[in-house]
């Protein structure tokens, strides 16, 4: 009788062994693109779907998730989860399995519940509730010793339960204004409370710190499908001529400008863009290593605009813009800046910001009409002495480096007019 229970045993042992590998091997491609998260939403298109069991980033660009499965906690690897603009209500309880998460963002979301579950998560860093609906803070968020960062903004909550003095490590925090005197009460070493610029530029630098420490094939993007017929008319035209004219309408619905940001694009390889009207260009928020080759030929380009890329050095060809106005590369992994830089003598707004930049080029120092220079969240020891050229710098950020006293001191004699934070 006892070794037929024990074969018994192992029978059902075995089943469900058998079960919970094909639970894991029947999560199909189809499946994996939807990450196991969508249930009534459109079908979105993926931009890299190998690899996904140590799928470290899932980022879904345009929300409109109406439930989350509970599938989500199959994802064990997961670093950065980004869900925002979706219509949930609740997170799913396997969320408590994603032990190595340190990004959670639900922001403009329907959430109205963060739940304990949250507060198991032991690396979690950065928290974003942005106009979600919550009502209340669970006082089991106090047990997030490593948080960093927690965005409330525009959401109703009433009150901080008191254990929140324990998060010792917070140093960003937004939330409504009439919580302001109780924040500071519970946490008088907090470096920013309602300080957005500083609290945006904290969780941007904890994302790109993350994802280098991230392969491509560790990372899924998510594009909504209404996108999908662009994104396939971007891919056909790499390595071809095209004319504004041929642009689908979705890129070039403000009048001069080229709109290519959000498709989680590797590249964008065109030949020659033939009509050279456009003012105003867009990469933000895709994946490319390097600006295009076939941006340098737009000689009339006012605005280009680079943030949220894996650009790791810009070329020196980018002096041939000799229009351009305003060139943004916040958010990338740059280690240097081509002094040709300095040959663009219109430019008036630069931003290098959260990068890995050591140092940058006395040549910027030549750039006659540069009102807004942001240098902030780099690794920064010193400041060029020829920045003291830059006669028409209305504004400079230079926080979140590794400069000493001295050369903040400096830069405030240079530009007495100007507030420079730490």
């Amino acid at each position: 009788m006892k070794n037929i229970i024990q074969f018994l045993f192992f029978i059902v042992a075995f089943i469900g062994s058998i079960h919970a590998g094909n639970a894991k091997r029947n999560i199909s491609a189809e499946d994996l693109a939807i990450i196991k998260i969508l249930s009534h939403s459109e079908e979105p298109v993926v931009a890299d779907p190998d690899d996904l069991e140590n799928l470290k980033v899932i980022d879904f660009r345009s929300g409109n998730i109406d439930k989350l499965s509970e599938g989500i906690g199959l994802y064990k690897n997961l670093s950065i989860l980004s869900i925002g603009n979706g219509r949930y209500r609740e997170l799913p309880l396997s969320i408590k399995k994603l032990k190595k998460l340190m990004v959670l963002d639900v922001n403009y979301s329907n959430l109205k519940n963060v739940g304990d579950d949250v507060s198991l998560l032991p690396l979690l860093t950065d928290l974003q509730l942005e106009y979600s609906e919550i009502n209340d803070v669970p006082a089991s968020l106090g047990n997030l010793r490593h948080l960093h960062i927690l965005n409330l903004k525009g959401a109703r909550v009433k009150r901080l339960p008191d254990n929140f003095k324990h998060l010792e490590k917070l140093d960003f925090i937004y939330l409504s204004s009439n919580l302001r005197t109780e924040t500071k009460k519970l946490f008088p070493h907090i470096k920013s409370i309602n300080e957005r610029a500083k609290m945006v530029r904290a969780h941007a630098i904890i994302k790109r710190n993350t994802l280098m420490r991230i392969d491509r094939k560790e990372k899924i993007t998510l594009i909504p499908k209404h996108n999908t017929e662009t994104l396939n008319w971007i891919k056909k035209a790499n390595n071809t001529d095209i004319d504004i004219a041929d642009i689908p309408p979705l890129l070039t619905r403000i009048p001069n400008r080229i709109d290519f940001s959000i498709f989680a694009l590797t590249q964008l390889n065109f030949k020659s863009l033939k009509d050279h009207s456009a003012l105003l260009i867009s990469l933000d928020y895709n994946e490319l290593a390097e600006i295009p080759n076939w941006i340098f030929q737009q000689y009339q380009l006012r605005e280009l605009d680079c943030d949220m890329n894996w650009i790791t050095d810009v070329s020196e060809k980018i002096q041939r813009l000799k229009s351009l106005e305003k060139l943004t590369l916040s958010c990338n992994f740059l280690k240097t800046i081509p002094p040709e830089l300095s040959k663009l003598k219109q430019l008036k707004h630069l931003d290098l910001s959260i990068n890995n930049l050591t140092s940058i080029p006395p040549e910027i120092g030549d750039l006659e009409n540069l009102e807004y220079l942001d240098l902030s969240g780099n690794r920064l020891t010193s400041i060029p002495a020829n920045l003291k050229n830059l006669t028409s710098l209305k504004t400079i950020h230079v926080s979140q480096n590794l400069l000493p006293q001295e050369s903040l001191t400096q830069l405030r004699s240079w530009f007495p007019n100007i507030y420079i934070e730490e």
